[in-house]
């Protein structure tokens, strides 16, 4: 709600100004309106609570009328109930549009008001409404609250739920859902002792979760597993709870632990979709196989009606090299190049290669320092400056040189928007290239061998990495052309046709990311997956014979790329994993 360098209290004056004003002419809805606008800058505004009482004076019983939260309601004038309602005694439906308030913004101190704090009303209120409406407050709370000001406005309802245990102790789930509370305000102890009493009082899947969520955040990890054990046996049927426990053991290292709790839970249903999400992610994170994550995206793609919101894919793939991000050059020339970025040096540079390195590489350099001289050494074997077959879309010439003429302004301008470092995920790159949907595969092309300029503002100082924010444009660029007349059969598509060019071109950075967006096709298109995984085992053929008798700075790269292939036949998956093996050493 607040806007620049606004004032809270003067805006609230402000408000309140107009408010008396309205009352002064007789106009209650102009009055309610702009009490609600002041309620809504600062809630805890002395005269703000003033001007509440003279309307409940003067009105009585009508004042919560005043304030009408039908439909979309402005949360200024849904607190402004709340406190008429609350002046009038209903603490009951007050306590719930408090915490519906907060539930909507947790830092603004909505709930200090004078009767939160009364024993008396805490009892009054029916445990069944306090449970309903912590829930819904510790869901908005985050686990735990750092925010100073969160845990600020929060304090009032630690106060209520505690008078409310005392008031209704009988009623294990409200202690079990008061401990959620303080456990998120960060009082362990108090949370323990209350999901302890819950246990004991009612012992329930529900309130066995409460604890196990304490011990949890104590770290006391075989009391956690204990009571989610528990929970279990209460409820056997509740497979998120087999989910729970099974990234309780793998948070602590026990990976075989927590795979053995997903293989219980799918042995009941194979379909429950949070187990999915937490098996795969932990089957990947113990092998390294991306046939896990494959598995992973198809079946959320099967299932996208989820009432949960996983994120376990992009987990999974976040500090992966070509699922979660573009993956940084290893020329020696780009080593050099940073070393240079780096140490500041003003002018060319003048370096000698001793074997082939790709032209997007030495483009990098001589980019970033214009008038730079760099030579290589000899290539046995077929020149790696042409392509391995005729093709029909080439970006480099067999001098090194652009092949094709530089972008419009308006493609670059859309690479700059749109490229960035993090692909997120496979099918999540997919989609967040479909801003260049528009751009020519003319425009794509060029964009691979003219460099863009980077953006000069964003997250990263791409100027301090030229060899990067080239790749990473070259790969969004790639990804943009899955999106080029993306109606057309796959087969015999324009956008397989360049790509499979790409691929099959010159030596270069542009293999990779070219052999990136087939991958990425297949990720999340399954019928086109055999024909992808034969382009990446036809490729590697040439790269066996190339790799055989020189260095080749992509290998690894491709063969990362490799086992990132759904469908990948066996030998190209075990010529990749000895390329990876090599390169480790």
């Amino acid at each position: 709600m607040l806007e620049g360098n606004d004032d809270p209290q003067l805006q609230a004056e402000g408000e309140l100004s107009l408010a008396r004003m309205a009352l002064d002419s007789g106009d209650l809805n102009h009055a309610a309106n702009h009490l609600a606008g002041a309620v809504a800058w600062s809630p805890g505004h002395p005269e703000v609570r003033e001007l509440m009482g003279q309307l409940v004076r003067e009105h009585g019983a009508a004042t919560p009328d005043l304030f009408d939260i039908k439909g979309s309601a402005f949360i200024g004038t849904v607190v402004a109930r709340a406190y008429a309602l609350g002046s009038l005694g209903q603490h009951a439906e007050a306590f719930q549009l408090l915490v519906s308030a907060s539930a909507y913004d947790p830092s603004m101190p909505w709930a200090e008001v004078d009767w939160m704090s009364d024993p008396h009303i805490a009892e009054a209120i029916h445990p069944e409404i306090t449970v309903r409406a912590m829930m819904r407050l510790a869901t908005a709370l985050a686990d735990p609250v750092t925010d100073p000001a969160v845990r600020a406005a929060s304090a009032p309802y630690l106060t209520f739920v505690s008078n409310a245990v005392a008031a209704h102790s009988y009623y294990g789930l409200l202690i079990g859902v008061a401990s959620s509370i303080s456990r998120r305000a960060g009082s362990l102890e108090q949370a323990l002792a209350w999901a302890t009493q819950a246990v004991q009082t009612d012992p329930t899947a529900m309130t066995e979760l409460y604890l196990a969520s304490v011990y949890r955040s104590m770290k006391q990890v075989d009391a956690a597993a204990q009571s989610f054990e528990r929970a279990i046996a209460h409820d056997p049927l509740n497979l998120a709870l087999y989910s729970d426990l099974a990234e309780l053991y793998a948070t602590h290292q026990q990976l075989p632990k927590a795979l053995q709790w997903i293989d219980k839970a799918m042995a009941i249903d194979p379909d429950y979709d949070c187990v999915v999400h937490v098996g795969q992610r932990l089957r990947f994170e113990q092998d390294h196989d991306a046939r896990h994550l494959i598995q992973l995206a198809d079946f959320a793609s099967a299932h996208p009606g989820s009432d949960c919101n996983h994120e376990d894919l992009t987990a999974a793939c976040w500090e992966e090299p070509w699922l979660g991000f573009v993956p940084a050059s290893t020329e020696s020339c780009t080593n050099l190049l940073s070393q240079a970025v780096e140490q500041k040096i003003d002018g060319p540079i003048t370096m000698s290669v001793s074997s082939f390195e790709p032209p997007s590489a030495i483009t990098a350099i001589t980019r970033t320092f214009p008038g730079s001289s760099v030579t290589t050494g000899p290539a046995p074997g077929a020149d790696p400056h042409r392509p391995l077959r005729t093709v029909r879309a080439q970006v480099w010439t067999p001098d090194g040189q652009p092949a094709v003429a530089p972008p419009s302004q308006r493609a670059v301008a859309a690479l700059q928007q749109t490229a960035q470092f993090r692909l997120g995920n496979p099918p999540a790159a997919y989609d967040h290239a479909v801003s260049l949907a528009g751009l020519s595969l003319d425009d794509l092309l060029g964009v691979l061998v003219h460099p863009v300029a980077p953006p000069s503002d964003g997250d990263i100082p791409w100027h301090d990495y030229p060899a990067l924010w080239i790749r990473v444009v070259q790969t969004w660029a790639c990804l943009g052309m899955l999106h080029h007349q993306a109606d057309e059969p796959w087969q015999t598509s324009a956008r397989r046709e360049v790509l499979v060019d790409l691929t099959f071109g010159a030596e270069d950075w542009v293999t990779e990311t070219a052999l990136f967006a087939l991958i990425t096709a297949a990720w999340v298109d399954q019928s086109s997956r055999e024909d992808v995984a034969n382009v990446v085992r036809d490729r590697f053929e040439t790269l066996k014979s190339a790799y055989a008798v020189r260095p080749v700075t992509i290998a690894p790269s491709l063969a990362r790329l490799a086992l990132l292939t759904p469908q990948i036949d066996g030998g190209t998956r075990e010529f990749a994993a000895e390329i990876l093996a090599e390169t480790d050493d």
